[in-house]
């Protein structure tokens, strides 16, 4: 893609007004030095099966296209981590004694007991937070009873009785969401900037009215679907995120509590919900790309019935390549059909071309 190609996609975007200053972007910016937290011992093994668990996109993938790995559970939980320690960071000032290090705890644990493909064989057969004391257990990751509830409350999202450490992991995780959501829709699923809705847009701070930011996306875009390497994609995507991320927490203002309850807060949260991210992303990434409804109904619910009452156990002890391997051994996937379950990374591309991000003539 030539220069003069570059310059017409970024005049053809439908710009969403931003209202940066340079003293929130300097603001912002002091927030993103360092790096990602170290995930406590107890919990390093658990971990290592988020890295092929569904996080944004089914993590399903052949040796020679690696990008679903990018989508992982486990690059979701350490930006939650990272963020979690941030504010964490900026509200001590307001609580001195914070325990950080049940901060750092509650963000890498809160999403382990996960079922492979995540929301897209969950729902309707599984009670993520129900479960958390019984996957504790029988891990036998060691747990005190109120860290279970504060986790139990994380993963329900009811901030009313968390401790302050809960409700700093519960925000990380919320703006995790809302940071890594428009992101991947444009580099990672391929759709125009001009589907992120403009209201979404200010809300977020998501500076697409800015050319040299959607230089940035465009450049990732290309590397992620012309290269197809996920590994040094994943290093310029997760410090876009950190500066995106930190210019959002200095607009929050959390230097001076929490969000929660705040009318403005939850109102602008259940917009990006209900107008972006359901009414516009999830038939993309859950349906159009991951196949959703088709893994729900073909692989998992034959699954839960076939595994009985080992059923929780062994789906939030196993990974996605596990449970497709699982699902071919007991009759209830065939070997040369499995394929159908991977995602369709290049969906957008082939069969929706005038919303590609990089123009329906660039073929991959």
């Amino acid at each position: 893609m030539g220069r003069t190609e570059e310059k017409n996609i970024l005049s053809s975007l439908d710009p969403c007004k931003s209202a940066e200053t340079p003293e929130s972007i300097s603001k912002s910016l002091l927030a993103v030095s360092g790096g990602f937290p170290k995930p406590p011992e107890t919990l390093l093994k658990p971990l290592t099966r988020l890295r092929n668990l569904t996080g944004f996109v089914t993590t399903l993938c052949r040796r020679e296209d690696e990008r679903p790995l990018a989508f992982a559970r486990y690059f979701h939980v350490r930006r939650v981590a990272w963020l979690a320690q941030t504010i964490g960071g900026i509200c001590r000032p307001l609580w001195p004694h914070l325990n950080m290090d049940l901060i750092n705890w509650y963000a890498w644990a809160h999403d382990l007991n996960r079922w492979p493909f995540a929301q897209n064989g969950e729902k309707g057969l599984f009670n993520q937070a129900d479960n958390i004391q019984r996957f504790f257990s029988e891990s036998g990751i060691p747990a005190r009873a109120e860290e279970i509830v504060d986790l139990q409350r994380i993963v329900e999202k009811s901030w009313h009785d968390l401790t302050i450490e809960g409700q700093i992991v519960l925000l990380a995780d919320i703006v995790a969401g809302f940071m890594e959501d428009p992101l991947w829709c444009i580099v990672g699923l391929n759709l125009h900037p001009r589907i992120v809705p403009k209201d979404v847009c200010l809300i977020l701070h998501l500076p697409l009215d800015n050319h040299e930011f959607i230089s940035r996306l465009l450049q990732l875009n290309k590397f992620f679907y012309l290269d197809r390497l996920h590994e040094p994609f994943m290093q310029e995507f997760d410090q876009i995120f950190k500066e995106i991320a930190a210019q959002y927490l200095t607009r929050l203002n959390i230097v001076r509590g929490m969000p929660f309850g705040n009318v403005e807060f939850e109102s602008e949260r259940a917009l990006i919900k209900e107008k972006f991210m359901r009414g516009i992303l999830f038939p993309y990434n859950n349906e159009k790309i991951s196949h959703g409804s088709l893994i729900k109904e073909e692989m998992i619910k034959p699954m839960v019935l076939a595994l009985g009452r080992e059923a929780q156990s062994i789906l939030t002890s196993i990974d996605e390549p596990q449970a497709i391997r699982i699902a071919i051994d007991r009759g209830i996937v065939g070997e040369t059909s499995a394929g159908k379950f991977f995602p369709s990374l290049d969906y957008v591309q082939e069969n929706e071309p005038n919303l590609s991000f990089r123009g329906p003539l660039e073929k991959n």
